[in-house]
């Protein structure tokens, strides 16, 4: 027995934010949210992909604030851009269950910092995982965006994953040591 009839639309997106194909990561992630029945939507300015997404929001003025997040959803930015910061911002307004950051584990740290010093909620910056992805040695197109939904999957089963943390360590508070001593 199914959840949903033939034919319908799923309940879970995926929402890629983007600026540009990425280099086929898009396309990647688009077979894998279709092959993982999700409904995919692909906000981008200026898309370039060869597999097609189940909605494409290509306006160079799109306000991302007339966009409806369910609390269903999960978001890969893919922007790369100073357009991060504006984006998460307004995500802290709103109910999605992931939100996932493309970027190194330099800019993740610096993006994540300034977040917590402009006073986005801790809560909040503590949950959005950037660098994107589970910690599984991709380094292909295709392995990043395995591990991109491989945590996309685990966030929506209640499952914790092996990855590389950018929250800077001042704001992790306190580091408690043991005594190794018997």
């Amino acid at each position: 027995m199914t959840d949903s009839l033939p034919g319908a639309l799923p309940t879970e997106r995926l929402v890629v934010i983007s600026a540009g194909g990425r280099e086929g990561l898009v396309d990647a992630l688009i077979k894998l949210g279709k092959f993982l029945d999700l409904e995919v939507v692909l906000i981008d300015p200026t898309p370039d992909f060869q597999e097609l997404p189940n909605v494409l929001i290509a306006d160079r003025e799109y306000d991302l604030t007339k966009f409806t997040f369910s609390d269903s959803d999960s978001v890969v930015i893919l922007t790369h851009s100073e357009q991060d910061i504006p984006i998460l911002t307004y995500l802290t307004t709103q109910n999605v269950r992931y939100v996932g950051v493309m970027g190194s584990m330099e800019r993740a740290k610096g993006e994540l910092a300034f977040l917590l010093k402009r006073g986005i909620p801790r809560e909040f910056v503590e949950s959005v995982k950037s660098p994107v992805g589970a910690d599984i040695g991709a380094r292909t197109t295709q392995e990043i965006a395995i591990s991109i939904m491989s945590e996309v999957v685990a966030t929506k089963r209640g499952k914790k994953v092996q990855r590389k943390s950018a929250m800077p360590e001042a704001s992790l508070g306190p580091v408690r040591h043991q005594s190794r001593n018997p």
